[in-house]
């Protein structure tokens, strides 16, 4: 009997195993395949990143910037020099959504040409404002009228990018470039000063907080004023000052001020200030403005 089931459980063993060891060569055939495979879409996306189509290097780059795929850096870093602006300026974001520290110093760089090409825009531009008022003739005049809203179109695309690089590297949390970005939170623009403010916040660092300090006080813009007061709060939540004032601002003469300050009371879990959201809703007749105090006081009254 002992025979028997011996000879049984041989027979089912050669059965068994010869399957189990082509089920695992054919697994790992496919594990194989699946990596060779990942490695060529790696490889297509990166290329197709820096070459191609304007419309396919754009999905690509968005691509690696929103998947957060860490192999598009040297090609993301490299876009920055590309010809065409709205090149650079996603490769800008895709870093920024990289969030990798390689890539402070090529946004550093890329600030400090953008700065340099926004000013000579600004001198060509003037140049031409000045021959425009001297011109007599017509076709003349018109030709100067193009030049200067292309001039215009260009500076505002470079401040676009500027303002992302910044946002980059806020994002990056680097706060290693925090000596070199604060000096925009004095920006003449205002879209500069308030993305400053709001990289300054994201890098999270308390020496932040006295640069934020000061251009609270220097500041005569309240949409700026909302973001920079915001800033401060992120790094330092218990303000009382600095919270009261974004509290006023919900209910300042101008829209987008109670829009972007119902906007920080929101993110900034101002869980306190349901009274005087829902005072600010009883007067607010702005839809877009009612719809972000309403999303505020609801979060606030939900805890």
């Amino acid at each position: 009997m002992k025979k028997i089931l011996g000879f049984i459980i041989g027979v089912t063993a050669l059965a068994v195993f010869p399957a189990m060891s082509v089920f695992s060569e054919s697994s790992e055939s496919s594990k194989n395949y699946n990596i060779d495979e990942l490695k060529e879409n790696r490889l297509n996306l990166v290329e197709e990143a820096g070459a191609g189509t304007f419309e396919t290097r754009m999905k690509a780059i968005t691509e690696c910037g929103l998947g957060r795929m860490h192999y598009c850096l040297r090609v993301l870093i490299e876009n920055l020099d590309d010809p065409n602006p709205t090149i650079r300026n996603e490769s800008i974001r895709g870093l920024g959504f990289l969030g990798m520290e390689e890539a402070v110093d090529p946004l550093l760089k890329q600030i400090e040409k953008l700065d340099k090409e926004l000013e000579e825009n600004k001198k060509k531009e003037e140049e031409f404002i000045e021959k425009l008022k001297n011109e007599k003739d017509l076709t003349q005049k018109a030709y100067y009228v193009t030049i200067i809203q292309e001039l215009h179109d260009d500076y505002k695309m470079m401040l676009n990018a500027k303002a992302a690089a910044i946002w980059a590297i806020g994002s990056i949390e680097a706060e290693s470039a925090l000596e070199k970005i604060k000096v925009y939170i004095k920006d003449k623009e205002d879209s500069i000063r308030r993305i400053t403010a709001t990289a300054i916040g994201e890098i999270g660092a308390t020496s932040g907080l006295a640069i934020l300090e000061e251009a609270i006080e220097a500041e005569k813009v309240d949409r700026v004023k909302v973001d920079i007061l915001k800033a401060y709060l992120l790094i330092e939540p218990t303000k009382t000052k600095y919270i009261d004032q974004v509290i006023i601002l919900l209910r300042d003469d101008e829209p987008w001020v109670r829009y972007y300050a119902a906007n920080a009371v929101y993110d900034l879990n101002l869980f306190n200030a349901h009274v005087p959201l829902r005072r600010a809703l009883k007067i607010e007749s702005d839809p877009m403005v009612r719809k972000a105090l309403h999303r505020a006081y609801e979060k606030s009254i939900a805890h």
